[in-house]
């Protein structure tokens, strides 16, 4: 494979959020390092991305992966730690019970998703928490 001279496309499943952090120095990488090769970018719940790098569907898919087949290659790209955004008016939650109490926004791609790091996490503690608001993307 010769990157400079390469003339084809990728095709590349991520979410909205992944777009924003991963694809700007992806492309400048690119159009330096392989000015011939195109991005097809689309967006998938994590089943559906794994689905589609097992069966040739897609070349490379970016997310929060838990378990995948022992025949997908991955690799971490970078950590992040979790946050906590408030409702300005009712201040940020000083312990557990006072994050419990209020409704929460769960960003998933699709119905499938049902938890998240955050559920996993709290579960592991015996807890639960309420979501409120079911997003598909990050930037909302």
């Amino acid at each position: 494979f010769e990157p400079a001279a390469s003339r084809r496309a990728f095709r590349l499943a991520m979410s909205d959020y992944g777009a924003r952090v991963a694809l700007p120095p992806l492309l400048r990488h690119m159009r330096r390092e392989a000015p011939g090769i195109d991005l097809e970018i689309s967006y998938a719940s994590r089943s559906g991305m794994i689905a589609g790098v097992a069966d040739g569907q897609l070349d490379l898919a970016l997310s929060v992966f838990g378990e995948t087949p022992a025949d997908i290659r991955r690799a971490v790209l970078f950590l992040e730690d979790f946050v906590c955004a408030a409702d300005a008016g009712q201040g940020v939650p000083s312990t557990l019970q006072a994050y419990l109490a209020r409704p929460h926004v769960l960003v998933a791609a699709g119905p499938d998703q049902r938890a998240a790091e955050v559920d996993a996490a709290l579960a592991r503690l015996g807890h639960a928490r309420r979501v409120a608001v079911r997003l598909p993307h990050w930037t909302a």
